[in-house]
């Protein structure tokens, strides 16, 4: 009881410094109502061993209580720390489990996943090849956070959710919605100086500390760091496809 109540403590505490460090930069604070088992590290246990890049989330549709471990599957390469990227047909047998490293609770949690195969697209560089699934059937529902398909306004204000120590704030950042299109969401950082490495698979969420998408990459042009964040309406389709009778 005492460990779950300083759990609550340091989740609140890091919640009140950000607030108060988005309120002196005039911009929106970060959602104060997520799980706070819901983001972290992950470390991946597969067949060409064990690494830790990047960021993944606990994510679930609404009516539905299936739990779902998202990340992008370039971490299951060069950039993660592998020989050679995993074609998506393969990730399933490739991953066995993925323990969650938390940013706001202490500790982690080792989950036994099952891998959702991603349909493969013609130019294979549409958004939704590099979406990584996971079903962790041993996840409680409480420690995801919810999916919404509905996408954010332009102009509206999202954040980005990874540990980034040369950030204002390490673990919140907000970014301006600039175009919402079918195949991507491109957002603005609000600090020009940001360096998002260690984001890819970041989840990124609206004011109401709903999932709007994944952050998958970034590039600086004009003084201004884009996000480019692989839209939720996307996952939204592989699950209803991999759900549907054959």
């Amino acid at each position: 009881m005492k460990k779950l109540r300083l759990s609550f403590f340091v989740a609140g505490t890091l919640a009140s410094f950000a607030a108060r460090a988005f309120a002196q930069a005039n911009v929106p604070g970060p959602p104060s109502s997520f799980p706070k088992m819901f983001v972290g590290k992950p470390e991946f246990h597969t067949k060409a061993g064990n690494r830790a890049p990047g960021t993944a989330c606990l994510a679930r549709f609404e009516n539905s209580s299936q739990i779902y471990l998202l990340t992008v599957r370039h971490l299951l390469g060069p950039s993660g720390g592998f020989p050679a990227l995993v074609p998506p047909a393969e990730v399933p047998a490739f991953v066995s489990e993925i323990r969650l490293w938390h940013f706001f609770a202490p500790g982690s949690k080792l989950y036994r996943v099952d891998g959702i195969r991603v349909p493969e697209t013609p130019d294979q560089k549409a958004p939704l090849f590099n979406v990584a699934m996971f079903k962790a059937n041993s996840a409680f529902q409480t420690d995801a956070a919810m999916i919404t398909t509905e996408k954010p306004a332009l102009n509206e204000t999202v954040w980005v959710v990874a540990h980034v120590r040369t950030s204002r704030d390490e673990y919140f950042h907000p970014a301006k919605v600039i175009d919402n299109g079918a195949r991507w969401l491109r957002c603005e950082f609000d600090e020009p100086a940001i360096v998002p490495n260690g984001a890819s698979g970041a989840p990124v969420l609206n004011a109401a500390g709903k999932i709007v998408g994944i952050y998958c990459t970034h590039n600086n042009r004009d003084g201004k760091v884009l996000a480019f964040v692989i839209p939720s309406s996307l996952f939204a389709e592989t699950v209803a496809e991999q759900q549907s009778p054959r």
